[in-house]
């Protein structure tokens, strides 16, 4: 047994013994996430564990993710489109990372900000599951295009973290922030992102869709094209501002509102028309773009009632 213990020793200094995650997927930066202190938040951009294939072994604390052809690194945020050679399109991924603490924090509680947009997210801390987004007709606040509090104690200097996101954007972690922080039961921060992207945003949508009524008046009383066009690119645009609503989301599916959400996109050609009123009219352009923005709504409408993955 001493002759054992002395060769395993050996073995481990020489570098000879198990091989680690981060030993096994050079620049990985969610192999091991540092954490000294929380007086300031801790960044989690970078390079990212990443799969595709959607198993809940995923969440696992022992789970080998010495596989390269099944897990790969990514950027998050970014998008996972060119994660695999195949380049083939996919709805759910999943990232990895592991934390190392500092032992004096152990006990306290800290929240990770994770921004999935509007897509379907779970998170597991050690393999057990500390957040998932609501489903429909539910009261708890969805978090949308906004970042996501992911809130949990440490129990130990070592924890690992997993997180699904199921999403049609083919991006998982969408944007900024994304970070660790101490949790607060008054943050200041943590309310500025909501009210940024959540009740901010649903109110300039209503103040545009407001100001559309209101020169469909003017036109009806002046019939001056300027002001129908201003009309129409005020409505239009109001799906990109409303869809994402939380309250929305306890009605209606996440994907169906995030393709009526992208549908606001075709404003920009009635933008373009307004615009023209100032400088000089482009009667060709008008057309051709018209009609191939407006195939392009069309399309995306469509995936409300039939999503095609690789169409969209």
């Amino acid at each position: 047994m001493r002759l054992f213990s002395i060769l395993v020793t050996l073995a481990m200094m020489l570098g000879l013994g198990p091989a680690r995650a981060a030993d096994l997927a050079p620049g990985c930066d969610s192999c091991a996430i540092k954490v000294d202190s929380l007086d300031q938040p801790t960044r989690l951009v970078g390079k990212w564990l990443f799969t595709r294939d959607d198993s809940p072994a995923n969440a696992a604390v022992d789970v080998d993710t010495s596989d390269t052809a099944r897990w790969r690194l990514v950027k998050a945020p970014g998008p996972w489109k060119h994660a695999y050679d195949d380049h083939r399109n996919f709805t759910v991924g999943w990232y990895r990372g592991a934390f190392d603490f500092a032992p004096a924090l152990v006990g306290q509680e800290v929240v990770v900000l994770v921004n999935a947009y509007m897509g379907r997210t779970k998170v597991w801390i050690d393999g057990q599951e500390v957040y998932e987004r609501p489903l429909n007709a539910d009261t708890t606040r969805y978090y949308s295009i906004q970042p996501i509090p992911v809130r949990f104690r440490i129990t130990k200097p070592h924890e690992t973290i997993a997180i699904r996101v199921d999403t049609p954007l083919m991006t998982g972690i969408y944007m900024l922030p994304f970070e660790l922080r101490k949790y607060g039961a008054h943050d200041g921060t943590l309310v500025f992102y909501q009210v940024w992207g959540g009740e901010l945003r649903l109110v300039i949508g209503f103040v545009v869709a407001f100001f559309g009524l209101f020169f469909l008046l003017v036109y009806s009383k002046t019939r001056y094209a300027l002001y129908l066009t201003a009309a129409l690119a005020s409505l239009v645009v109001f799906p990109f501002f409303a869809a994402p609503a939380d309250f929305l989301l306890g009605l209606f599916e996440p994907e169906r509102l995030t393709y009526i959400h992208y549908l606001g996109l075709y404003c920009a050609f009635f933008f373009y028309l307004f615009t023209q009123f100032f400088h000089k009219f482009t009667p060709r352009v008008n057309k051709v773009g018209g009609a191939l923005m407006g195939a392009m709504a069309l399309v995306i409408l469509s995936m409300t009632v039939h999503l095609d993955l690789d169409l969209f």
